[in-house]
């Protein structure tokens, strides 16, 4: 059995815990800025210029993730069935469908921070 180095474990760990830090700061805007805004009278011209475009770009990841994602996640888990027990993925293809997961995981990480970053540029105007 191959052992996993340290740093590989601080990266992954790192990463895991980068990705829920962003959930808590997403599910912070959902339940507690976008309430204060709606309940506290801004005006329309506000709620729909930025905010508007800032949903519609955040929105934008699940049509992305169903088209580009779910196809590469698909190619991974068959080749991760336990049942089929012949290899059916090289190194090479496993470690490229990888690193094609990650570059195609990084729109959908980019795309929601533009989407805030709109909405905040709103409340600056």
């Amino acid at each position: 059995m191959q052992s996993i180095s340290t740093s590989l474990i601080i990266a992954a760990g790192s990463g895991i815990f980068a990705m829920a830090w962003a959930a808590g700061i997403g599910s912070s805007l959902t339940l507690f800025a976008i309430p204060a805004i709606v309940n506290n009278g801004a005006p329309a011209d506000v709620m729909w210029r930025g905010l508007a475009t800032a949903a519609a770009s955040t929105i934008f990841i699940i049509p992305y993730t169903v088209a580009f994602i779910f196809p590469t996640n698909a190619k991974l888990l068959a080749a991760a069935d336990e049942k089929s027990r012949e290899k059916t993925l090289s190194v090479q293809t496993a470690t490229g469908l990888i690193r094609k997961w990650g570059q195609l995981n990084v729109v959908r990480v980019i795309v929601p921070m533009i989407g805030t970053g709109l909405a905040l540029w709103n409340f600056c105007l």
